[in-house]
């Protein structure tokens, strides 16, 4: 079932996006949208597509490649240090389909490359939500939470992690998170000392 489901968009209620007729509007959908046409059928057209359950990106008519070249691009961005410009495509790629997921995650990463660690850490949680068996997700707000000094969240978080990862015969995850887990103990035998 989809959250849209429960909205109630009559898509022929033109009267509601009256707005949407404005030259003001008009102009900016044909400057920089493109959309030549009635606005105000535009918005309704695209408004019943969304009601019906379809994604923005399929509701404007967008295919698969063009969020995969959103999020190629902001891969590029990572590799290259620009994690704020990276953010940007991830976004849209994010508003053009909400539940896509490499987007989440690497939306996450590129807070985590800026040391934003809470906010990281709650991006990655929503990606734990969308993949709850993938082991990287707790494995990232573990090394948050670490970045924020929260040693005994970090390491049940590491050591669930390490748990998936095992059993999914993940061998690279198993020994990050094993690294981890020892650095966490060292740290916390030093501030314990």
């Amino acid at each position: 079932m989809s959250f849209l489901d429960r909205v109630a968009i009559p898509p022929d209620a033109s009267s509601t996006f009256t707005a949407a007729a404005s030259p003001a509007i008009g102009k900016y959908f044909r400057d920089v949208c493109g959309i030549d046409g009635d606005p105000q059928e535009y918005v309704c057209e695209w408004i019943g597509r969304i009601a019906a359950g379809n994604t923005p990106a399929k509701a404007l008519g967008l295919t698969e490649e063009h969020v995969d070249a959103l999020l190629s691009q902001a891969r590029d961005l990572i590799q290259a240090g620009a994690p704020a410009r990276a953010r940007d495509k991830l976004l849209l790629a994010l508003l053009l389909d909400p539940m896509e997921e490499r987007a989440l995650y690497a939306a996450a990463v590129t807070l985590q490359m800026e040391s934003r660690f809470a906010d990281a850490g709650r991006a990655y949680a929503f990606y734990i939500w969308r993949k709850p068996l993938d082991p990287l997700g707790y494995l990232r707000v573990g090394e948050c939470l670490l970045g924020d000094g929260v040693l005994d969240e970090a390491k049940e978080f590491v050591e669930a992690a390490r748990s998936a990862a095992d059993e999914l015969q993940d061998t690279q995850t198993v020994q990050h998170a094993t690294t981890l887990l020892a650095f966490i103990d060292s740290r916390r035998a030093v501030i314990q000392g």
